[in-house]
């Protein structure tokens, strides 16, 4: 694994590739009755370009090394890397496809809920912005504009899986996260230790990699995941996580030569060095910079300094910063978002982040997709952790990370395909077809509907 181009480091982001969209049976309910329901799913065929689009590039950027982030092109002083190209073929797919939502969403901020309202307002915040800065710091506002602009991502991918079968189907393709697997694991029986498998993987990649960043994003998402687990799901997950542990502590002693146990060695020594901060001088280096860009946001707390102008001292900078182009950053995502837009921006970002959050914490327990929003809420938790110590928002890969998980997660907190349909007909009066009535009933009647008809047929009140 590589640390190059801002992996997620393991608990987030070594992937496994997830082959589970298609719909469980009937017979493979009644064995398992207390999982839930997997739903029917639209698989790779029924995602259509822009979806498939988006599987891709997830594939591409979170399977291997993750040497995709460097993928990229020079139009002049301005690279464009595999992210950015990403984005302009989305948005065409869109602009053809969905050309009403989109121009819905450019004027008036709709169609893509709560998140999509506020990451419209960031959107033009960005660009007014990036203006005002344009003439002093150049290419360095443009810098700026790509990495709080990138909340577009959240409306195209919204509008692009307009089912909530096509959310499920894109976050049970690939499922990247070590917890979206666990999430996985503790819902759906048919595929549990496929998904346990790749757990593993995603576990000794994060003691491979040996980051806090990670190791936090692993514990907040562990807290979170016992809110979607039912008791005996607890009982089972604190278990494994005990196992786990056993298992670290046994492999250096039973095989103290192996190259996992040297791995799980240098990761121990890591998480131990990352407790004992009076010894740590990574820490220390990215705590002066906290400072000094806290202090920088308070010379204009609401709504922060702009874009361009470089966040610490140039006396801070390492050496490779002088021509990098992420120049003078924190190292912490949230202080990055209030030194540049304020309290302002902070609220529309994080907002957005944890409304997705909050969607699909409720949809967990829902008859169909409560396990692909259980991921998707576990992957976006785990995010927090992560951006904590690390240039998150600040590479636009991760930036479109976090927003493509947030469009899944709001439209699998959406009315189901039926219940919309049912909706559209209630509004437009126009009966509309049920997938629930049967054979030879009229257009619009439930099967309900049509037992109470016949019913009433045969003299039955």
């Amino acid at each position: 694994m590589n640390r190059v181009g801002g992996t997620y480091q393991a608990g987030f982001a070594q992937p496994a590739g997830r082959l589970a969209g298609a719909a469980a049976s009937n017979a493979a309910r009644r064995r398992a009755p207390h999982a839930y329901p997997m739903g029917e799913t639209a698989g790779l065929g029924g995602l259509g370009f822009g979806g498939g689009l988006i599987v891709a590039y997830l594939a591409i950027t979170r399977v291997g090394h993750l040497s995709a982030a460097k993928i990229g092109i020079m139009i002049g002083p301005v690279p464009l890397f595999l992210t950015e190209m990403f984005l302009i073929a989305l948005v065409l797919v869109v602009a053809i496809t969905r050309t009403s939502s989109l121009v819905c969403w450019l004027v008036t901020g709709g169609m893509a809920r709560l998140p999509g309202v506020m990451l419209w307002l960031l959107f033009l915040t960005s660009i007014v912005y990036a203006i005002a800065a344009f003439d002093q710091w150049g290419i360095l506002a443009i810098r700026d504009l790509a990495i709080f602009s990138y909340g577009l991502v959240y409306a195209l991918v919204y509008f692009v899986l307009d089912t909530r079968a096509k959310a499920a189907a894109a976050m049970g393709i690939i499922s990247f996260s070590l917890m979206a697997l666990l999430a996985y694991a503790a819902t759906y029986t048919e595929w549990r230790f496929l998904n346990l498998g790749f757990a593993v993987l995603c576990f000794f990649g994060l003691a491979l990699t040996q980051t806090r960043s990670a190791v936090l994003g692993m514990g907040l998402s562990m807290l979170y995941s016992f809110i979607g687990m039912r008791t005996t799901q607890r009982i089972s997950f604190a278990a494994l996580i005990v196992g786990g542990g056993l298992l670290l502590v046994a492999t250096p002693v039973l095989m103290p030569e192996s190259g996992l146990a040297h791995a799980i060695s240098s990761f121990g020594q890591a998480v131990e060095g990352g407790m004992s901060l009076a010894k740590d001088d990574n820490f220390y280096f990215r705590l002066l910079r906290w400072d000094a860009v806290y202090e920088l946001w308070r010379e204009s707390p609401i709504f922060g300094i702009g874009f361009g102008q470089p966040l610490v001292p140039r006396s801070m900078f390492a050496d490779v910063e002088d021509t990098g182009f992420n120049v003078g950053l924190p190292h912490n995502t949230y202080l990055t978002v209030l030194a540049r837009l304020g309290l302002f921006g902070f609220v529309l970002i994080i907002g957005a982040w944890f409304v997705s959050i909050g969607m699909a914490t409720v949809s967990i327990r829902r008859q169909r997709f409560g396990g692909d929003a259980f991921a998707a809420g576990s992957a976006l938790v785990a995010m927090i952790g992560f951006a904590t110590f690390t240039l998150f928002f600040e590479r636009p890969m991760h930036a479109a990370t976090v927003w493509i998980l947030a469009a899944i997660a709001s439209r699998l907190a959406g009315p189901d395909d039926a219940e919309a349909t049912a909706g559209t007909a209630a509004r437009t009066g126009w009966p509309t077809a049920s997938p629930r009535r049967g054979i030879g009933a009229p257009i619009g009647e439930t099967v309900i509907q049509r037992a109470r008809r016949i019913a009433l047929a045969k003299g039955f009140r």
